[in-house]
């Protein structure tokens, strides 16, 4: 084997992998900004998800996203029993909506 062949192999073996797992790393990082808001996490989450090899699925995707965001939000949907098992994003930029509105 040539010296090239080699590196071109040794590339195509491990920069994907590497590639992969940064992917996924970088969605588990990503954070709620209060600036952003509910739709700015939900962009990030969504842009990080698409770079990963196979996307979480819409349950994992939607658990992921109410787990980020900040306790009083999350408290909320939790008492008025919104939950990733029968929401959508909507409905929780509906409710965060109203929270805004009312403080």
């Amino acid at each position: 084997m040539r010296f090239v062949d080699a590196i071109c192999a040794m590339h195509q073996r491990f920069v994907r992998t590497a590639t992969a797992n940064n992917a996924v790393t970088q969605y588990h990082r990503v954070e709620y900004s209060s600036a952003e808001g509910v739709e700015g996490f939900y962009y990030k989450l969504d842009k990080m998800a698409s770079q990963m090899i196979e996307r979480p699925s819409d349950y994992s995707f939607r658990l992921r996203l109410y787990e980020g965001l900040p306790s009083w939000i999350y408290d909320t949907l939790l008492e008025r029993n919104i939950l990733p098992e029968f929401c959508t994003l909507e409905d929780i930029r509906r409710m965060h909506a109203k929270s805004k509105n009312s403080v």
